[in-house]
């Protein structure tokens, strides 16, 4: 029998993609390992929902100038809430890119240029006290900020202010 049309042709390939997409969706369906944690399909956080949290941490923060709450851990990232009324160290994460969205508050971020006084808080995880030679990059509330791994940064914020943003951070980079 000879095969005349290019669909005979495919159909074994189209098996195939149908075989791997049924198991793709069995696996990714099978339930965690007793003991471990689902991990949400869909994960959703109002506007007002970030504000309470963030103003949560800011009466947690009256004591130190920064305060954070994880929210959710994926396999691949993880989020957070994070709340500062003053300036952060210089942050550099070897494995771990940062995804920035303001929520709330006026700050400047430095990224790129020079550690000054680097000094390894954790594997994969440096601090340092400024920043020689980066860029600075004033963020309002809205705003959205992408920090690849290896990228040295640091928020300031003026006395007295306070800001709010939504971190996503996406490991294994």
């Amino acid at each position: 029998m000879q095969r005349n049309s290019r669909s005979d042709t495919l159909s074994p390939m189209k098996h195939v993609l149908a075989v791997l997409a049924t198991f793709a969706l069995v696996t990714s369906a099978t339930p965690p390992a007793p003991g471990v944690p689902a991990t949400p399909a869909v994960t959703y956080y109002s506007a007002a929902d970030l504000k309470s949290i963030g103003a949560q941490l800011g009466a947690d923060s009256k004591h130190a100038r920064f305060a954070s709450r994880k929210l959710e851990r994926y396999s691949n990232h993880y989020t957070m809430l994070a709340h500062r009324e003053g300036n952060g160290s210089v942050e550099l994460h070897v494995h771990e890119a940062d995804i920035f969205f303001v929520v709330d508050g006026e700050a400047a971020v430095v990224t790129g240029g020079k550690i000054m006084n680097p000094k390894t808080e954790s594997p994969g995880e440096i601090r340092g006290t400024s920043i020689e030679g980066g860029k600075r990059q004033e963020l309002s509330a809205g705003d959205v900020l992408h920090i690849a791994a290896n990228t040295p940064h640091q928020l300031l914020l003026e006395p007295g202010k306070q800001f709010d943003y939504f971190v996503a951070k996406v490991t294994n980079q």
